[in-house]
């Protein structure tokens, strides 16, 4: 396995909204989170959905968010963005609990470029773990 060098980074912020946050606010903080792409640069893409775990490991996790950049400098650069941290003043005082993990993807090659699932490049699967990560890399399903 080699580390992609200068290769996307992600990050991945894990939610649960406080009792009482109304699904058309939770819809207006998402759409807020969403508009950050159009506002700070580095920020190169942003998705998001709700848990779906089969392993019923969420924690009380219902919201995931990731969000792509394409360096340690835009990384940083969004953490100290006035655009990030007005959107924080609305966002976390609706959250009870969060989880924030930034990580490289990384490329693994079986010889032949690719990666056993059929498409060229990586597969990788990066599940956190509340407060500890695990990065499993032999496989191209979710139970393997």
């Amino acid at each position: 396995m080699e580390e992609a060098k200068g290769g996307e980074l992600k990050n991945i912020l894990m939610a649960k909204f406080k009792e009482g946050t109304s699904e058309s606010q939770i819809e207006q903080l998402i759409e807020s989170f969403a508009n950050l792409v159009n506002l700070v640069e580095p920020m190169k893409s942003f998705h998001w959905g709700k848990e779906l775990s089969i392993e019923k490991e969420e924690e009380g996790y219902i919201h995931v968010f990731e969000t792509t950049f394409e360096s340690v400098e835009g990384m940083a650069e969004y953490a100290v963005h006035p655009a990030h941290h007005d959107f924080a003043k609305l966002f976390l005082p609706n959250l009870e609990k969060m989880c924030s993990i930034g990580y490289r993807l990384v490329r693994r090659r079986d010889g032949t470029g690719q990666d056993g699932t059929g498409r060229d490049g990586t597969e990788q699967r990066f599940r956190v773990m509340f407060g500890t990560s695990k990065m499993e890399q032999n496989g191209t399903g979710l139970n393997d």
